[in-house]
C-alpha cells in the first residue's frame, strides 16, 4: 500500500488535520463494516459535506446577527409584539440546530466506540447540548438571556470550518502555539512587577500617604493616587496602568 493512500484510523475527523494531510478512508477494519455504514462514512469525511456543514455555520451567523441587531431595536425585547416578530429566526435557529444534530447522529453511527477519540467529535457533542439545554430549558432559565448566550455558543463552530483551510489552520496553530509563550512571558513579567511592587509598597507608599494628608492631590482629579502604593496588588496595578496609558 502506498504512502499516498494511507489513511488515518477512523474515529479521528479530517478536520483533526490541516486540508492537505487529508486521505481516503482505506483503515482495514473499514471492509468489515456494513454497506450503509461505509456509505455514511464516505460522506462524513468528504469535503463536500464539509462545505456543506461550513454554509450551514456561516449562514447561522447571518441569521444570529440579524437576530440580535432585531432583537436591540426592540423598546421591550420580552414585549408579544418584539417576540412574534422573532419568529421567522427562532425558526431558523431550530433548523441549524436540526442539521447540527444530524451532522453528529451520522458520525456517532459510524464511529461507534472511536467518536470520542476525536477532540472535534468531542466538541461537537458540547455545542449541540449546550444548544438543546438553551431550547429545552431555556425558559426555565432565570434570566432569557443564559438562555440566548446558549444559543450563541454554538457558532463557536465556526472554528471547525476555519480548520479545513490550510491558510486559516496555520494562523490558528501558530496562535495557539504562540499562546504558551505568551502565558510564560507573562507570568515572568508579573513577578518581576511584583518584586518591584514590595519596593513600593515599603518606600513609595509612606510618601504618598503623606501626601494624600497634605491634601496634595485635590483637584487633580486622580481618586487612587494616596493608594496607590498601599498594597502589592494596588502597586501592580498602578505598574501596569503607566505602562499601558
Amino acid at each position: 500500500m502506498s504512502a499516498t493512500t494511507m489513511a488515518r484510523p477512523m474515529g479521528k475527523s479530517v478536520l483533526d488535520v490541516p486540508k492537505t494531510l487529508r486521505k481516503t478512508n482505506v483503515d482495514p477494519e473499514f471492509q468489515t463494516w456494513s454497506t450503509p455504514r461505509q456509505q455514511l462514512a464516505n460522506l462524513v469525511e468528504s469535503r463536500k459535506f464539509d462545505a456543506i456543514i461550513g454554509a450551514v455555520i456561516a449562514a447561522n451567523c447571518i441569521v444570529m446577527i440579524l437576530e440580535t441587531d432585531e432583537r436591540a431595536s426592540c423598546a421591550d425585547p420580552e414585549s408579544s409584539a418584539c417576540i412574534s416578530g422573532m419568529i421567522l429566526y427562532t425558526v431558523f435557529g431550530n433548523l441549524f440546530l436540526a442539521v447540527y444534530m444530524v451532522e453528529l447522529g451520522l458520525k456517532v453511527y459510524v464511529y461507534r466506540l472511536e467518536f470520542p477519540q476525536s477532540s472535534w467529535n468531542l466538541f461537537d457533542l458540547f455545542i449541540v447540548a449546550l444548544s438543546l439545554v438553551s431550547e429545552v430549558f431555556g425558559n426555565l432559565l432565570p434570566g432569557i438571556s443564559i438562555a440566548r448566550v446558549f444559543r450563541a455558543i454554538r457558532l463557536a463552530k465556526v472554528f471547525r470550518v476555519l480548520m479545513v483551510y490550510k491558510e486559516l489552520y496555520m494562523i490558528i496553530f501558530g496562535f495557539m502555539s504562540a499562546m504558551k509563550a505568551i502565558i510564560w512571558a507573562s507570568l515572568l513579567l508579573f513577578f518581576l512587577l511584583t518584586i518591584w511592587a514590595i519596593f513600593a509598597v515599603e518606600l513609595l507608599h509612606p510618601v504618598a500617604r503623606d501626601l494624600a494628608a497634605e491634601g496634595a492631590f485635590e483637584g487633580t482629579g486622580c481618586n487612587r493616587c494616596g493608594r496607590a502604593f498601599s498594597s502589592v496588588m494596588e502597586s501592580n496595578l498602578t505598574f501596569v496602568q503607566t505602562i499601558i496609558f
